[in-house]
């Protein structure tokens, strides 16, 4: 690793102030002018795309295994037999 890669190892120190320190060494930070908005724009909208999944997600699901169940037929268990 050159000298602006900062290197963490197993016996660093595990404080919050020197995690908060590690990250902004290892992770640039974000300014409103190099479109920090446009960036804060597009996660609200990500979030609201997620959550709307997740929200329909389940009804969507029991309505394509209710569309498939007549077309599927499932197993049925075979009676063993006993002796």
């Amino acid at each position: 690793a050159d000298s602006a890669t900062p290197v963490l190892t197993a016996h660093a120190d595990h404080s919050a102030a020197s995690t908060i320190q590690a990250l902004h060494t290892i992770m640039p930070t974000h300014n409103v002018d190099d479109g920090g908005l446009l960036m804060l724009a597009a996660h609200v909208l990500a979030t609201l795309g997620t959550a709307l999944v997740l929200a329909r997600g389940e009804e969507s699901l029991w309505a394509v295994a209710a569309w498939l169940r007549p077309i599927i037929r499932l197993p049925r268990p075979v009676p063993l037999r006993t002796p």
